[in-house]
């Protein structure tokens, strides 16, 4: 038919079930190395009404057979013949035929421009021959490709695997530099003068930041490798919002600035992940804080569209240039805006809010007016 499904078996004398060839595709029966030259088959008999002397290869049980194949157009259908040999091919289509009587003019034309055709037979041959080089010239560069994916994976689950081990080691020495400076500043300050009180902070604030580096590097080693398990329950995402920011709050007051929540809703029950939506909020909120100047505001907005919640956190900072709107959210990706009172980024807090709200069947997103401030929205 003109999807080229084979529709009916009108004679066999192969050794081939008609089951394996009805309603299936004519290039499914085809050898893989023939599929190019049968479609340019098909296409020649659609183009003309008839096709003539074609040698292709088809697939059996055990082997590839060659066919020669001629082809002709009648009542919205068409009549494809295979046989062994030019020969016998055009012995079964004259006999096939012959139950169309209007068919018949066909086969004589077909017959008559047999020695007209062979010129654009042999260029249409050798065209087939280039598209068949060029389609197994196209296979072995995907197997070449798949290879090289798989070895890719592999070496990314590795390195994944070795970067998970190296943080991990490092934290509890880490832990215990900060922990030990900490117990210092707070229990033995008069035994230190002020350039031993800067120093040892100094020691502090820097693990203090390595730790959250780390913490970071298994939150996203974990995140690609899957074993970052997501455990659903049903939440009121309310309270959660609000959490998030009385905890950003005390660190928003140290540069003057206000976070205001807006909502007109007192409850939104979702089924979430309590503490990774509320590592999420936590994120977007200290990004916010970080690139906002003194005296500013930040707003959390919350409502609701076509069954979906979206809660959004918009700043007052310097915004994003467009370069950068489009890979924001890659690992270790950082625009050009600087934190506005020296705080550390390392670029891997929001990729790491991008895969908690992927898991979770959501969607974030950013808009950003560069000297306009950003607007990161999660919809969930």
């Amino acid at each position: 038919d003109e999807n080229n499904v084979i529709k009916d078996i009108l004679h066999n004398n192969m050794a081939i079930e008609p089951e394996d060839l009805k309603d299936k595709l004519f290039s499914s029966i085809v050898d893989r190395h023939n599929i190019t030259k049968a479609l340019t088959f098909l296409m020649t008999l659609k183009e003309h009404k008839s096709a003539y002397d074609w040698e292709i290869n088809i697939s059996t049980n055990d082997n590839s057979l060659t066919l020669t194949f001629a082809g002709a157009y009648y009542d919205d259908k068409y009549i494809i013949i295979g046989a062994e040999n030019n020969q016998e091919c055009m012995v079964l289509f004259e006999e096939l035929m012959n139950m169309h009587n209007q068919q018949i003019n066909i086969i004589r034309e077909v017959t008559k421009e047999q020695t007209n055709s062979k010129v654009t037979l042999a260029a249409n041959n050798i065209h087939i021959d280039e598209l068949t080089l060029l389609n197994n010239e196209l296979i072995n560069t995907q197997r070449e490709l798949t290879k090289k994916n798989i070895a890719l994976e592999k070496s990314n689950e590795l390195t994944n695997k070795l970067l998970g081990m190296a943080a991990h080691d490092m934290r509890t020495p880490l832990g215990a530099i900060k922990n030990m400076a900490e117990f210092m500043l707070m229990h033995n300050p008069e035994k230190l003068d002020d350039s031993g009180k800067k120093f040892i902070k100094m020691i502090e604030d820097s693990s203090k930041f390595m730790l959250s580096l780390i913490d970071d590097l298994l939150d996203i080693t974990a995140i690609e490798s899957g074993k970052v398990k997501i455990t659903k329950e049903k939440i009121d995402i309310i309270p959660i919002i609000q959490d998030a920011i009385n905890i950003q709050q005390i660190i928003a007051n140290k540069k003057n600035i206000e976070i205001h929540f807006k909502t007109t809703y007192h409850s939104n029950i979702l089924n979430l992940d309590t503490y990774k939506i509320l590592q999420v909020l936590n994120n977007l909120l200290s990004n916010a804080i970080k690139f906002s100047d003194h005296h500013t505001e930040i707003i959390v907005s919350h409502k609701k569209e076509n069954n979906k919640t979206i809660i959004s956190v918009v700043d007052e900072g310097p915004g994003i240039d467009e370069e950068y709107i489009k890979k924001i959210f890659d690992p270790f990706t950082k625009g050009k805006a600087k934190p506005t009172d020296g705080e550390q980024s390392f670029g891997l807090g929001l990729a790491i809010c991008k895969k908690i709200i992927t898991s979770h069947g959501g969607a974030i997103d950013v808009k950003s007016d560069p000297g306009n401030g950003s607007i990161f929205s999660i919809i969930l």
